[in-house]
């Protein structure tokens, strides 16, 4: 396994090709959500006419007309809010099936896109488990300590945990291509090589502290260097790292 976890290192196309394809598809996923964003707040201007919330509230309670206009401009604000969401939700789940349907044909030479697209649907039941685990630790953690590196190791924790499962089903999903049997051989497989798993998931979990660890030292040593630098490009380089991060992790777990 230590062996595994050294050889995982090596800079190849199992690598680069994932690295690729997601900058690629995460950036337009995320100019799709600013553009709904920024649509709806021009709207919700426009509504308010950059009004307070008090004089909009007297302007529509003086006058019956402008009241009549303003719900018929928060019928246009809804319509457009819910389609938009629709769109972008689509969108999203179309643009993530194919990337990742593209990265794991590298294994499998076979481009279903629909079948991930049935997938990533079934795994939102996932998602939202791992939503509601997220908010209650992160509560409880707010009852119990203060301390934001405790906050943050718990965070990576839970993310590295979804991750894993996450993963380990695409694997289990490129080879045998369907979504049922693949969520079960997930779980199935998880539980035959658990000790496997866990010290696979420590590995990837102390590298990503010890990522962490020697990023924040380079921000300290170079704060003056970095704080000239355009938000697009420090974020730019933040989700570049984030998704080499994911690249090796991909690698890795499915070789386990």
């Amino acid at each position: 396994m230590l062996k595994l976890y050294l050889r995982s290192f090596r800079w190849h196309q199992d690598l680069w090709k994932p690295f690729l394809i997601e900058m690629v598809a995460l950036p337009i996923i995320i100019f799709i959500w600013l553009g709904l964003s920024q649509l709806l707040t021009k709207i919700a201007y426009s509504l308010s006419q950059g009004r307070p919330v008090d004089q909009l509230k007297a302007a529509l309670l003086s006058s019956p007309e402008t009241a009549q206009a303003f719900v018929a401009s928060t019928k246009y604000f809804i319509a457009a809010f819910i389609g938009g969401t629709l769109s972008a939700i689509i969108l999203t789940i179309f643009l993530f099936s194919l990337s990742q349907s593209l990265i794991w044909s590298v294994k499998s030479s076979k481009l279903k896109l629909l079948k991930w697209v049935n997938l990533h649907l079934a795994l939102i039941g996932i998602l939202i488990l791992y939503a509601f685990l997220y908010l209650g630790f992160n509560l409880l953690f707010n009852i119990i300590t203060a301390s934001s590196i405790a906050k943050s190791l718990l965070n990576g924790l839970l993310l590295i945990v979804f991750l894993f499962f996450l993963f380990t089903a695409y694997h289990s999903f490129s080879r045998i291509l369907k979504v049922g049997e693949s969520i079960t051989y997930t779980f199935k497989i998880i539980k035959q090589k658990f000790k496997r798993y866990l010290f696979a998931f420590l590995m990837v979990f102390v590298t990503g502290v010890i990522l962490s660890l020697i990023v924040s030292v380079l921000k300290k040593q170079f704060y003056w260097q970095i704080i000239g630098w355009p938000k697009w490009l420090s974020l730019s380089l933040g989700l570049a790292l984030f998704l080499a991060y994911l690249a090796w992790m991909r690698f890795y777990v499915s070789r386990i």
